[in-house]
């Protein structure tokens, strides 16, 4: 994602399994404890399903898309 400051800042979109319930907050803070503060996503898109190709690969041209529209 675009970043005024920085160039680019770090998004994620996150597909979780059923029977999980994961917020914003908790991922948040897995990240914080096993990456470098600069690699943790400072956007958080939690999806029911990744759009994917006919060949199950995922279209990240379409999430960057969404994450541009809003």
């Amino acid at each position: 994602m675009p970043d005024s400051d920085w160039g680019e800042t770090v998004a994620a979109f996150v597909q979780q399994r059923p029977g999980l319930s994961l917020t914003e907050t908790e991922l948040d803070a897995s990240c914080r404890r096993h990456l470098a503060s600069y690699k943790v996503p400072r956007i958080w898109r939690i999806v029911d399903q990744f759009p994917q190709t006919a060949s199950g690969k995922i279209q990240k041209f379409l999430l960057r898309e969404q994450l541009s529209a809003g």
